[in-house]
């Protein structure tokens, strides 16, 4: 895995320093690359020169009732942010969310913000869990704060 180790910062280079020391070295010849990679830094570092043309990402993962490993090709969609990484096909996760209790704080915010008529208690319950885990910063809190103060409680 080419960021085992790596600080951040080096996991959003390192493809592109691999690139470059190949045309480098191997001046004039074609060579290709096979990675892997569990990092959401890597797969968003090859947005700007990713060319469906002549790269492939191929995930692997575990499916059917008798779970196997397989190996799919799937298509490469930029989506801007190690975030929107987190939560591709890539990585499955339901959210960016850092921690276990965070992601299951917002699924439950996620599913109470569509029932038609929530109750109020529900709703705190949940905003409840929501201060307990997410940072004031979370882009969240403006559409959850809305929808508690629709709902008659205060944020």
């Amino acid at each position: 895995e080419v960021e085992s180790h790596l600080h951040p910062r080096w996991q959003r280079s390192i493809l592109k320093s691999l690139r470059a020391a190949g045309s480098a070295i191997f001046a004039g010849v074609e060579f290709q690359y096979l990675v892997s990679t569990h990092s959401p830094l890597v797969l968003a570092s090859a947005e700007p020169w990713f060319d469906a043309e002549r790269d492939a990402w191929f995930d692997i993962d575990l499916a059917g009732d008798l779970p196997r490993v397989h190996l799919q090709r799937r298509p490469y969609v930029p989506r801007g942010t190690a975030g929107q990484w987190l939560t591709s096909d890539a990585f499955d996760l339901a959210t960016d969310r850092g921690s276990l209790e965070a992601e299951e704080a917002v699924s439950r915010a996620r599913k109470i913000l569509r029932e038609p008529e929530p109750e109020l208690d529900a709703v705190m319950s949940v905003h409840d869990c929501l201060r307990e885990t997410l940072p004031e910063l979370d882009p969240l809190w403006v559409r959850w704060n809305a929808f508690v103060e629709r709902c008659g409680g205060a944020p």
